[in-house]
Protein backbone atom coordinates (compact mmCIF):
# COMPACT_ATOMS: atom_id res chain seq x y z
CA UNK A 1 0.00 0.00 0.00
CA UNK A 2 3.04 2.50 0.45
CA UNK A 3 4.09 1.29 -2.90
CA UNK A 4 1.33 2.48 -4.23
CA UNK A 5 0.51 5.55 -2.36
CA UNK A 6 4.44 6.85 -3.43
CA UNK A 7 3.57 5.30 -7.44
CA UNK A 8 0.14 7.55 -6.49
CA UNK A 9 2.33 10.95 -5.83
CA UNK A 10 4.92 10.23 -8.49
CA UNK A 11 1.89 10.26 -10.97
CA UNK A 12 0.50 13.28 -9.66
CA UNK A 13 3.49 14.71 -10.14
CA UNK A 14 4.52 13.67 -13.65
CA UNK A 15 1.48 14.19 -14.60
CA UNK A 16 1.79 18.20 -13.47
CA UNK A 17 4.72 17.94 -15.28
CA UNK A 18 3.38 16.65 -18.53
CA UNK A 19 1.25 19.29 -17.98
CA UNK A 20 3.66 22.53 -17.70
CA UNK A 21 5.60 20.71 -20.86
CA UNK A 22 2.73 20.06 -23.44
CA UNK A 23 1.13 23.73 -22.81
CA UNK A 24 1.51 27.04 -22.84
CA UNK A 25 -0.38 27.67 -19.84
CA UNK A 26 -0.82 25.08 -16.90
CA UNK A 27 -2.97 26.90 -14.59
CA UNK A 28 -6.08 24.64 -14.26
CA UNK A 29 -6.23 21.37 -12.27
CA UNK A 30 -4.88 18.40 -13.77
CA UNK A 31 -8.36 16.92 -15.94
CA UNK A 32 -9.92 13.39 -15.80
CA UNK A 33 -8.98 13.32 -19.90
CA UNK A 34 -5.57 13.67 -18.63
CA UNK A 35 -5.31 11.04 -15.74
CA UNK A 36 -7.14 8.66 -18.67
CA UNK A 37 -5.10 9.36 -21.15
CA UNK A 38 -1.94 8.49 -18.68
CA UNK A 39 -3.65 5.92 -17.60
CA UNK A 40 -4.18 4.39 -21.31
CA UNK A 41 -0.41 5.12 -22.34
CA UNK A 42 0.98 3.13 -18.86
CA UNK A 43 -1.64 0.11 -19.81
CA UNK A 44 -0.07 -0.06 -23.43
CA UNK A 45 3.30 0.06 -21.72
CA UNK A 46 2.62 -2.45 -19.60
CA UNK A 47 3.15 -0.62 -16.47
CA UNK A 48 0.72 -2.13 -15.04
CA UNK A 49 1.19 -0.31 -11.34
CA UNK A 50 1.12 3.03 -13.20
CA UNK A 51 -1.40 2.52 -14.88
CA UNK A 52 -3.83 1.32 -11.83
CA UNK A 53 -3.02 4.94 -10.48
CA UNK A 54 -3.85 6.99 -13.12
CA UNK A 55 -6.94 5.31 -13.63
CA UNK A 56 -7.84 5.52 -9.89
CA UNK A 57 -7.15 8.70 -10.30
CA UNK A 58 -9.53 9.20 -12.99
CA UNK A 59 -12.14 7.61 -11.35
CA UNK A 60 -12.51 10.19 -8.16
CA UNK A 61 -12.36 12.99 -10.07
CA UNK A 62 -15.22 11.51 -12.35
CA UNK A 63 -16.92 8.75 -10.47
CA UNK A 64 -20.16 8.51 -13.29
CA UNK A 65 -17.89 8.39 -16.40
CA UNK A 66 -17.20 4.79 -17.37
CA UNK A 67 -14.00 5.17 -19.51
CA UNK A 68 -11.54 4.68 -17.12
CA UNK A 69 -13.00 1.82 -15.18
CA UNK A 70 -13.19 0.38 -18.86
CA UNK A 71 -9.41 0.66 -18.85
CA UNK A 72 -8.94 -0.21 -15.48
CA UNK A 73 -10.63 -3.47 -15.50
CA UNK A 74 -8.28 -4.38 -18.87
CA UNK A 75 -5.19 -3.46 -16.71
CA UNK A 76 -6.28 -5.88 -14.08
CA UNK A 77 -7.07 -8.64 -16.93
CA UNK A 78 -3.79 -7.95 -18.45
CA UNK A 79 -2.56 -8.91 -15.04
CA UNK A 80 -4.35 -11.99 -14.46
CA UNK A 81 -6.30 -10.65 -11.95
CA UNK A 82 -10.07 -11.54 -13.65
CA UNK A 83 -11.65 -11.24 -10.23
CA UNK A 84 -10.22 -7.69 -9.23
CA UNK A 85 -11.19 -6.64 -13.21
CA UNK A 86 -14.83 -7.95 -11.92
CA UNK A 87 -15.06 -6.06 -9.15
CA UNK A 88 -14.11 -2.77 -11.56
CA UNK A 89 -16.60 -3.77 -13.42
CA UNK A 90 -19.27 -3.70 -10.98
CA UNK A 91 -18.22 -1.08 -8.99
CA UNK A 92 -18.03 0.91 -12.42
CA UNK A 93 -21.69 0.19 -13.35
CA UNK A 94 -23.51 0.65 -10.29
CA UNK A 95 -22.48 4.58 -10.93
CA UNK A 96 -21.96 5.08 -14.63
CA UNK A 97 -24.71 2.85 -15.26
CA UNK A 98 -23.32 2.11 -18.56
CA UNK A 99 -24.28 -1.16 -20.58
CA UNK A 100 -20.78 -1.55 -22.08
CA UNK A 101 -19.51 -2.38 -18.35
CA UNK A 102 -21.96 -4.65 -17.54
CA UNK A 103 -21.55 -6.64 -20.88
CA UNK A 104 -17.54 -6.52 -20.17
CA UNK A 105 -18.34 -7.66 -16.75
CA UNK A 106 -20.78 -11.05 -18.28
CA UNK A 107 -17.44 -11.61 -20.45
CA UNK A 108 -15.24 -11.79 -17.89
CA UNK A 109 -17.75 -13.96 -15.63
CA UNK A 110 -17.63 -16.24 -18.27
CA UNK A 111 -13.90 -16.83 -18.59
CA UNK A 112 -13.92 -17.60 -14.73
CA UNK A 113 -16.16 -20.34 -15.39
CA UNK A 114 -14.75 -21.70 -18.24
CA UNK A 115 -11.18 -21.93 -16.30
CA UNK A 116 -13.58 -23.68 -13.23
CA UNK A 117 -15.00 -25.92 -15.84
CA UNK A 118 -11.21 -26.76 -17.28
CA UNK A 119 -9.92 -27.39 -13.88
CA UNK A 120 -12.81 -29.66 -13.01
CA UNK A 121 -12.38 -31.74 -16.56
CA UNK A 122 -8.97 -32.34 -15.30
CA UNK A 123 -7.91 -35.47 -17.79
CA UNK A 124 -11.94 -36.11 -18.20
CA UNK A 125 -13.78 -36.26 -21.34
CA UNK A 126 -17.25 -34.71 -22.11
CA UNK A 127 -18.54 -34.58 -25.73
CA UNK A 128 -21.28 -31.90 -24.28
CA UNK A 129 -20.82 -29.43 -21.93
CA UNK A 130 -22.25 -30.26 -18.64
CA UNK A 131 -22.63 -28.06 -15.14
CA UNK A 132 -19.80 -28.56 -12.71
CA UNK A 133 -21.44 -30.81 -10.14
CA UNK A 134 -22.47 -33.01 -12.80
CA UNK A 135 -19.31 -34.44 -12.94
CA UNK A 136 -19.30 -36.27 -9.84
CA UNK A 137 -22.62 -37.95 -11.12
CA UNK A 138 -20.77 -38.57 -14.43
CA UNK A 139 -17.70 -40.02 -12.72
CA UNK A 140 -19.88 -42.24 -10.16
CA UNK A 141 -21.80 -43.79 -13.08
CA UNK A 142 -18.74 -44.60 -15.08
CA UNK A 143 -17.93 -46.43 -12.14
CA UNK A 144 -20.62 -48.57 -12.21
CA UNK A 145 -19.98 -49.29 -15.88
CA UNK A 146 -16.60 -50.41 -15.19
CA UNK A 147 -18.16 -52.41 -12.41
CA UNK A 148 -20.44 -53.70 -14.85
CA UNK A 149 -23.51 -53.06 -12.04
CA UNK A 150 -26.36 -53.23 -14.76
CA UNK A 151 -28.98 -53.05 -11.46
CA UNK A 152 -27.02 -49.76 -10.14
CA UNK A 153 -27.61 -48.77 -13.98
CA UNK A 154 -30.86 -48.98 -14.15
CA UNK A 155 -31.84 -47.18 -10.59
CA UNK A 156 -30.01 -44.53 -12.02
CA UNK A 157 -31.58 -44.17 -15.09
CA UNK A 158 -35.00 -44.09 -13.62
CA UNK A 159 -33.17 -40.90 -11.29
CA UNK A 160 -33.59 -37.13 -11.52
CA UNK A 161 -30.06 -36.80 -11.63
CA UNK A 162 -30.35 -39.01 -15.08
CA UNK A 163 -33.15 -36.94 -16.34
CA UNK A 164 -31.05 -34.07 -15.60
CA UNK A 165 -28.00 -35.10 -18.06
CA UNK A 166 -30.27 -35.67 -20.69
CA UNK A 167 -31.31 -32.57 -20.86
CA UNK A 168 -28.33 -32.21 -22.37
CA UNK A 169 -28.53 -34.56 -25.24
CA UNK A 170 -29.90 -33.80 -28.57
CA UNK A 171 -31.01 -36.89 -31.34
CA UNK A 172 -27.37 -35.76 -32.99
CA UNK A 173 -25.19 -35.17 -29.87
CA UNK A 174 -25.06 -37.50 -27.21
CA UNK A 175 -23.15 -37.05 -24.05
CA UNK A 176 -20.45 -39.29 -24.07
CA UNK A 177 -18.38 -39.34 -21.36
CA UNK A 178 -14.49 -40.60 -20.40
CA UNK A 179 -13.17 -40.07 -16.98
CA UNK A 180 -9.62 -40.51 -18.55
CA UNK A 181 -8.80 -39.03 -21.86
CA UNK A 182 -5.74 -36.72 -21.62
CA UNK A 183 -5.97 -36.37 -25.98
CA UNK A 184 -9.11 -34.64 -25.62
CA UNK A 185 -10.86 -36.74 -28.48
CA UNK A 186 -13.53 -39.40 -28.48
CA UNK A 187 -11.78 -42.44 -28.11
CA UNK A 188 -11.35 -45.22 -25.71
CA UNK A 189 -13.79 -46.90 -23.22
CA UNK A 190 -16.20 -44.67 -21.98
CA UNK A 191 -20.18 -44.66 -21.41
CA UNK A 192 -22.91 -42.26 -23.16
CA UNK A 193 -26.02 -41.17 -23.04
CA UNK A 194 -28.30 -41.32 -26.42
CA UNK A 195 -32.11 -39.83 -27.44
CA UNK A 196 -33.95 -42.44 -29.26
CA UNK A 197 -37.47 -42.49 -30.95
CA UNK A 198 -39.47 -39.92 -33.02
CA UNK A 199 -42.42 -39.42 -32.14
CA UNK A 200 -41.89 -40.88 -28.41
CA UNK A 201 -38.47 -40.05 -26.91
CA UNK A 202 -36.54 -41.85 -24.47
CA UNK A 203 -32.86 -41.86 -23.44
CA UNK A 204 -30.26 -45.33 -23.61
CA UNK A 205 -26.89 -45.44 -22.20
CA UNK A 206 -24.15 -47.23 -23.69
CA UNK A 207 -20.92 -48.19 -22.55
CA UNK A 208 -17.83 -49.77 -24.39
CA UNK A 209 -15.53 -49.00 -27.17
CA UNK A 210 -15.23 -45.64 -28.82
CA UNK A 211 -13.37 -44.13 -32.05
CA UNK A 212 -13.40 -40.61 -32.89
CA UNK A 213 -17.22 -40.31 -31.30
CA UNK A 214 -18.52 -43.76 -32.76
CA UNK A 215 -19.31 -47.04 -30.83
CA UNK A 216 -17.06 -49.46 -32.09
CA UNK A 217 -15.78 -53.38 -30.29
CA UNK A 218 -17.90 -54.69 -27.77
CA UNK A 219 -20.48 -52.37 -25.58
CA UNK A 220 -23.44 -52.68 -23.54
CA UNK A 221 -26.81 -50.95 -24.08
CA UNK A 222 -29.24 -50.28 -21.51
CA UNK A 223 -33.41 -49.26 -21.66
CA UNK A 224 -35.89 -48.78 -19.73
CA UNK A 225 -39.45 -48.08 -19.50
CA UNK A 226 -40.76 -48.16 -16.37
CA UNK A 227 -44.52 -47.29 -17.88
CA UNK A 228 -44.80 -50.67 -19.89
CA UNK A 229 -43.99 -53.44 -17.13
CA UNK A 230 -41.15 -52.18 -15.55
CA UNK A 231 -39.15 -53.05 -18.50
CA UNK A 232 -35.68 -53.29 -19.03
CA UNK A 233 -33.57 -53.92 -22.29
CA UNK A 234 -30.08 -54.79 -22.14
CA UNK A 235 -27.65 -55.74 -25.10
CA UNK A 236 -24.42 -56.90 -24.81
CA UNK A 237 -22.24 -57.52 -28.12
CA UNK A 238 -20.53 -56.10 -30.83
CA UNK A 239 -20.86 -52.11 -32.32
CA UNK A 240 -19.13 -50.86 -35.37
CA UNK A 241 -20.39 -47.92 -37.27
CA UNK A 242 -22.18 -47.02 -34.11
CA UNK A 243 -24.54 -49.51 -34.48
CA UNK A 244 -24.63 -53.05 -33.14
CA UNK A 245 -23.53 -55.14 -36.09
CA UNK A 246 -21.95 -58.35 -35.28
CA UNK A 247 -22.69 -61.18 -32.61
CA UNK A 248 -24.68 -60.20 -29.33
CA UNK A 249 -27.27 -61.21 -26.67
CA UNK A 250 -30.61 -59.26 -26.06
CA UNK A 251 -32.19 -59.73 -22.98
CA UNK A 252 -35.65 -57.83 -22.05
CA UNK A 253 -37.05 -57.96 -18.48
CA UNK A 254 -40.60 -57.20 -17.54
CA UNK A 255 -43.04 -57.58 -14.77
CA UNK A 256 -46.55 -59.58 -15.80
CA UNK A 257 -49.16 -59.78 -13.30
CA UNK A 258 -46.42 -59.48 -10.19
CA UNK A 259 -44.27 -62.12 -12.29
CA UNK A 260 -40.85 -61.11 -13.02
CA UNK A 261 -40.21 -62.25 -16.48
CA UNK A 262 -37.45 -62.41 -18.82
CA UNK A 263 -37.00 -62.96 -22.74
CA UNK A 264 -33.29 -63.83 -24.59
CA UNK A 265 -32.56 -63.08 -28.20
CA UNK A 266 -29.08 -64.53 -29.65
CA UNK A 267 -27.73 -64.19 -33.38
CA UNK A 268 -25.95 -61.68 -35.40
CA UNK A 269 -27.52 -57.95 -36.30
CA UNK A 270 -26.72 -55.95 -38.81
CA UNK A 271 -27.02 -52.76 -37.85
CA UNK A 272 -28.88 -53.07 -34.70
CA UNK A 273 -31.73 -55.51 -36.88
CA UNK A 274 -31.30 -59.43 -36.76
CA UNK A 275 -30.27 -61.11 -39.78
CA UNK A 276 -30.26 -64.92 -40.48
CA UNK A 277 -30.99 -67.59 -37.39
CA UNK A 278 -31.98 -65.83 -33.64
CA UNK A 279 -31.85 -68.46 -30.76
CA UNK A 280 -35.14 -66.60 -28.69
CA UNK A 281 -35.30 -67.95 -25.22
CA UNK A 282 -38.63 -67.61 -23.08
CA UNK A 283 -38.99 -68.98 -19.68
CA UNK A 284 -36.27 -71.48 -20.46
CA UNK A 285 -37.01 -72.72 -23.70
CA UNK A 286 -35.14 -71.96 -26.50
CA UNK A 287 -36.61 -71.59 -30.39
CA UNK A 288 -35.09 -71.25 -33.70
CA UNK A 289 -36.27 -68.38 -35.75
CA UNK A 290 -35.74 -67.02 -38.99
CA UNK A 291 -35.24 -63.25 -39.17
CA UNK A 292 -34.49 -61.27 -42.27
CA UNK A 293 -32.97 -57.59 -41.57
CA UNK A 294 -35.40 -57.45 -38.81
CA UNK A 295 -38.52 -59.40 -39.77
CA UNK A 296 -39.29 -62.07 -38.49
CA UNK A 297 -39.68 -65.58 -41.11
CA UNK A 298 -43.99 -66.71 -40.48
CA UNK A 299 -44.41 -70.45 -41.38
CA UNK A 300 -48.13 -70.52 -41.10
CA UNK A 301 -51.01 -68.54 -38.92
CA UNK A 302 -54.00 -69.65 -37.23
CA UNK A 303 -56.74 -67.94 -35.24
CA UNK A 304 -56.34 -67.46 -30.96
CA UNK A 305 -59.21 -68.12 -28.82
CA UNK A 306 -60.34 -64.38 -28.83
CA UNK A 307 -60.08 -64.79 -33.01
CA UNK A 308 -56.59 -62.74 -33.36
CA UNK A 309 -54.47 -64.23 -36.41
CA UNK A 310 -51.25 -65.37 -34.58
CA UNK A 311 -48.27 -65.98 -36.94
CA UNK A 312 -46.25 -68.88 -36.62
CA UNK A 313 -42.27 -68.53 -36.15
CA UNK A 314 -41.37 -72.11 -34.98
CA UNK A 315 -42.13 -75.11 -35.31
CA UNK A 316 -40.00 -76.69 -32.34
CA UNK A 317 -38.45 -75.92 -28.86
CA UNK A 318 -34.70 -76.69 -29.02
CA UNK A 319 -35.47 -78.11 -25.48
CA UNK A 320 -38.40 -78.87 -24.72
CA UNK A 321 -40.77 -81.53 -26.24
CA UNK A 322 -43.95 -80.22 -24.83
CA UNK A 323 -43.48 -76.99 -26.45
CA UNK A 324 -43.31 -77.36 -30.35
CA UNK A 325 -44.66 -73.97 -32.01
CA UNK A 326 -43.55 -70.59 -31.34
CA UNK A 327 -46.17 -68.05 -32.11
CA UNK A 328 -46.74 -64.26 -32.14
CA UNK A 329 -48.24 -61.54 -33.72
CA UNK A 330 -45.21 -59.49 -34.07
CA UNK A 331 -43.23 -59.56 -37.30
CA UNK A 332 -41.41 -56.47 -37.49
CA UNK A 333 -39.00 -55.02 -35.58
CA UNK A 334 -36.70 -58.10 -34.53
CA UNK A 335 -33.49 -56.02 -33.34
CA UNK A 336 -32.63 -53.65 -30.38
CA UNK A 337 -34.39 -51.00 -28.90
CA UNK A 338 -33.63 -47.42 -30.71
CA UNK A 339 -32.40 -49.24 -34.23
CA UNK A 340 -35.65 -50.95 -35.26
CA UNK A 341 -37.60 -47.76 -36.64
Amino acid sequence: MANMNCIKKLIVGLTIFYCIVTTTACTKEISYEEYLELGIKYLLENNYEEAIVSLELAIEMEPKRPEAYQKLAETYQSQGNISKAIEILVRGYELAEDENLKTYQMMLEDQIEQIKYEEALGIQYASTRVELEDFETLKNVNQLCVSDDTSSLVLFMQSDKFNILCEKVTKDNPLIYFSSNENGEASGTGFGIYMIGSSSVSYCLYYGSYQNGMRVGEGIWIHTDVNAMNAIYVFRGIWSGDKPNGEGIYTYTYTWKGENLSTEEKGILINGLWDGQIMYTNRGIIWPIEVNMGKAVVLGEYKDINGNIRMIFSERALNNEKHSKLSGMRIDGWGIVGFTE
